[in-house]
């Protein structure tokens, strides 16, 4: 039952949401457009972006629980979590206008430039994503306030997918006037400022008022031992783990077959827009299919229908373009009958 201290006003669910938008800001210019910049503007090989991209990756696996960790045994006036929005939110913003510029520094000193910067923001994107991440679960103990908290966050993060994916072409164009390095440099320059200034509000407008017990003992070794004794979390990790590289390689490429294969780079910003607006729009229909068949039937089979609907649309080509968008929006539909069914 909701009360009165377990309540979150819209003004806060909106703040906590707005997080998401920030955090896209960012990570839709990096998700949607860097391989493409790292080849085509900065000059560096293909090889090595891949190469680049696959470090981090590895990186991603000890940075993530090393930074679940921190985060869960930091104690401030803030409370644990909302802290590293304030400490990481200037660094996230700084760090994606350095990966999209462009010095001169030769090839090998370009390929060392990229790496570090795309690890150095790759650790910021960790630091402050999975604290915000787990701020919703502190902000209140009752479970439908939480579930609305969540459909705000989910909204908002599809705001800024749209905003990105929708306009960060046209916006280097207009800024570039044929420059594409200070297009890019300028449209990020543009996103990470806006960024920043949602990570604020999300920090001043939200709070933290789940704390652990005082006389909770805190043991990493048993944390890491019940963590992998539970099959349940294995599992799903490794779906997750799947899943991201699966969309990774689909967002890194399209910009590539539309441009290369199929000779319209323009179009790739309306195939993003369609694809994210058919993903809200099937959003609302994953309840009644997971009451009707049960959450882990619908999970699974919105997997591989989601999964088979990506890799057909690469098959039509130039003359069917109208098949890629149609195999587009089923795939974006069944996916997001797939994330609600993961959520509570």
């Amino acid at each position: 039952m909701t009360t009165d201290s377990t309540r979150l006003s819209v003004k806060e669910k909106l703040g906590y949401g707005l997080g998401d938008t920030a955090s896209h800001f960012v990570w839709d210019m990096v998700g949607f457009w860097i391989l493409i910049f790292y080849t085509d503007t900065f000059g560096i090989s293909a090889a090595a972006a891949g190469t680049i991209m696959f470090i981090a990756r590895l990186w991603d696996m000890v940075s993530d629980p090393l930074m679940g960790v921190i985060s869960d045994r930091t104690r401030t006036k803030w409370g644990k979590f909302r802290p590293y929005i304030l400490w990481a939110a200037l660094p996230y913003s700084v760090l994606a206008v350095l990966a999209f510029s462009t010095p001169d520094l030769g090839q090998t000193g370009k390929v060392i430039y990229a790496a570090v910067t795309y690890l150095l923001l790759m650790t910021a994107y960790t630091a402050i994503n999975l604290p915000y991440s787990s701020l919703g679960a502190v902000m209140t103990s009752d479970s439908i306030e939480r579930t609305s908290l969540n459909t705000y966050r989910f909204v908002c993060a599809f705001i800024g997918q749209l905003i990105v994916s929708g306009l960060a072409l046209t916006l280097a164009h207009y800024f570039g006037q044929g420059d594409n390095a200070r297009g890019y440099r300028l449209t990020v320059t543009l996103f990470a400022v806006i960024s920043f200034v949602l990570f604020m509000i999300t920090f001043l407008s939200t709070r933290e008022r789940i704390h652990p017990p005082q006389a909770q003992q805190d043991s990493l070794k048993k944390d890491f031992k019940i963590l992998l004794a539970n099959r349940p979390w294995i599992i799903l990790s490794i779906v997750g783990v799947i899943s991201f590289i699966m969309f990774a390689l689909q967002n890194l490429s399209l910009a590539y077959y539309f441009k290369y294969y199929i000779g319209r780079e323009e179009s790739v910003q309306l195939f993003n827009v369609v694809g994210s607006i058919a993903l809200i729009v099937a959003l609302p229909f994953s309840k009644p299919l997971a009451r009707l068949f049960g959450k882990r039937n619908v999970f699974i089979g919105s997997s591989i229908l989601s999964g088979t609907f990506f890799v057909l649309l690469y098959l039509p080509g130039a003359d069917s373009l109208g098949w890629v968008y149609a195999l587009n929006i089923l795939g974006k539909m069944a996916y997001a009958r797939r994330c609600r069914c993961c959520g509570p």
